[in-house]
């Protein structure tokens, strides 16, 4: 299945903002961030504020074909 990912601040200098992941049926928010993460050495991602089609998940959500995924910085200055 694939995935729409909108990325934002430091994720999206190193990933872009904009992906299509594709991940194993059943995958879930983890799989998609383990993924991620791979790309991204150093980083813990495991924190960040992640949103499927608009709505905050936790790391256990099941994803579906075609969601959009959005991973924002859990810390916002200002």
């Amino acid at each position: 299945m694939k995935v729409k990912v909108n990325t934002y601040g430091f994720i999206a200098q190193k990933l872009g903002s904009r992906l299509e992941v594709k991940l194993e049926e059943k995958a879930t928010v983890k799989d998609l961030i383990s993924k991620l993460s791979d790309h991204i050495k150093g980083f813990d991602l495991t924190q960040e504020i992640i949103l499927v089609n608009g709505k905050a998940v936790k790391q256990d959500y099941l994803l579906n074909d075609g969601d959009e995924v959005t991973i924002m910085p859990a810390i916002v200055g200002g």
